[in-house]
């Protein structure tokens, strides 16, 4: 795998620098600089609001709903 140029390393901000396997696939587009996944809820509130068109007056509902954090 390391001979192949397989490994690849990114800085995560609770666990420091972390080596991991790339994906075997490539494409004419090159390689992706690697990043690590999002924390749990990280990403909830451009989903919903993005993606899913949620207004803050939503999110803030569900929010004090206690269903997201």
């Amino acid at each position: 795998v390391a001979a192949l140029g397989l490994v690849v390393e990114y800085q995560h901000p609770d666990f420091g620098a972390v080596r991991q396997v790339a994906g075997p696939v490539h494409t004419s587009q090159g390689t992706r600089v690697p990043v690590r996944a999002s924390a749990l809820g990280e990403d909830t509130v451009s989903v919903l609001q993005d993606l899913v068109g949620m207004t803050t007056t939503e999110l803030d509902e569900l929010v004090a709903e206690g269903v997201v954090a």
